[in-house]
């Protein structure tokens, strides 16, 4: 494993990636993207510090890969993105989505 190994990238070093965005932590997150997702992930403009369609997609890939669906799969890597990536939100998003099946039966 290298030094940007799970757990190694603090959010704050990318929590601004968005589309549009650029730098050093559009670069971290690019990198991040690779290593968990393998270098194919960004086949044209690998870690380049630009935020453009190829990175979007890329943490839509992360995010389906972490569990998340419907909407949550925005290609943002936000504060729920980056805790479930390193771990700590996914028995959440478990209960939430067991809560929001248990729900739907209770109004039925």
């Amino acid at each position: 494993m290298n030094a940007r190994a799970r757990g190694q990238t603090p959010y704050w070093a990318i929590r601004q990636s968005r589309v549009g965005g650029q730098g050093e932590g559009v670069k971290e997150l690019q990198q991040l993207l690779i290593d968990e997702l393998g270098p194919n992930i960004l086949p044209r403009h690998k870690v380049d510090g630009m935020y453009g369609n190829e990175t979007y997609a890329a943490v839509k890939a992360l995010q389906k890969k972490l569990g998340f669906t419907g909407p949550a799969v925005d290609g943002l890597y936000g504060p729920k993105t980056h805790q479930a990536h390193q771990g700590g939100l996914k028995e959440s998003l478990i209960n939430e989505n067991i809560y929001n099946r248990w729900q739907k039966i209770v109004k039925n």
